[in-house]
């Protein structure tokens, strides 16, 4: 098997790497953890053999905090496999997995490699390979990265309001910090204290099928979502000069090419 599939250096989810000096705080039940790794081995292996993990990031309802007992575990990811197709994506067993191979970052960047691709890579991360520099992936993401996206509901679109906030949140966040992050009630708390977040989390957990949105609550939204489009727009136009430097991420591409590529 790979080398991928010992994972010897858990030790009740935390994993202190060489290189960093903060352990993984993983928020995974571990018998949930172990289906998690064992599904990911399974599916690269019997594709190729000769590949190697880079991260892998927990994402979606249970990263950001409203996920019910039964929400799905969306996990992202980031993997090296030379000649291999630009990335996996599996939808099995209660686990949405998607990974990107190197070459996706290599080939596509930075005109279709989005703030999404980042955010979900590298906001709440599970596993590191230890010799894998992440935080210098992490710099090229920009102002320019963040697309739009509709934050338009309807009466019955809780999901859809609560991902909305997310994405709000998350970007604002980037902006503000140039740091990732799923922690959206945290950040929530920090710079706005909507009190609608906080209720349709509970209403999300607690009573899912009680998806209806009163008048009252439609408006509150709304006026959340005003401010917080309001807010991004004036942060990218802050950050509108800040670029990538593709010299600098070609030489990124270049180190990650001789590490990875050519030890497979």
């Amino acid at each position: 098997m790979c080398e991928f599939h010992n994972l010897q250096d858990y030790k009740r989810y935390l994993r202190v790497f060489s290189k960093y000096k903060k352990p993984l705080k993983v928020p995974i039940d571990k018998d949930e953890f172990n289906k998690i790794i064992t599904f990911i081995d399974r599916i690269l292996y019997d594709r190729n053999s000769n590949y190697k993990i880079l991260m892998l990031s927990l994402s979606g309802s249970r990263a950001a905090g409203w996920a019910r007992v039964d929400s799905d575990y969306d996990i992202f990811g980031l993997f090296a496999k030379k000649d291999y197709w630009n990335y996996v994506f599996v939808k099995r067993s209660g686990i949405d997995l998607k990974l990107y191979e190197l070459d996706f970052f290599f080939y596509y960047f930075p005109k279709y490699v989005s703030f999404f691709v980042f955010q979900n890579i590298l906001a709440s991360p599970i596993y590191i390979d230890s010799e894998f520099d992440y935080r210098e992936l992490a710099s090229f993401c920009k102002s320019s990265s963040m697309y739009p996206f509709s934050d338009k509901i309807h009466k019955s679109d809780l999901k859809l309001a609560l991902h909305a906030y997310g994405k709000y949140l998350a970007r604002i966040y980037f902006l503000r910090e140039r740091k990732f992050s799923w922690d959206v009630f945290k950040i929530n708390k920090h710079y706005y204290n909507f009190k609608m977040l906080t209720a349709l989390k509970n209403k999300q957990i607690h009573h899912p099928n009680d998806t209806i949105f009163s008048q009252k609550e439609l408006r509150l939204i709304r006026n959340d979502f005003k401010k917080l489009k309001h807010d991004l727009s004036v942060l990218q136009k802050e950050s509108k000069g800040d670029t990538v430097d593709m010299d600098q991420f070609r030489n990124w591409e270049q180190q990650a090419k001789e590490m990875y590529w050519d030890n497979l």
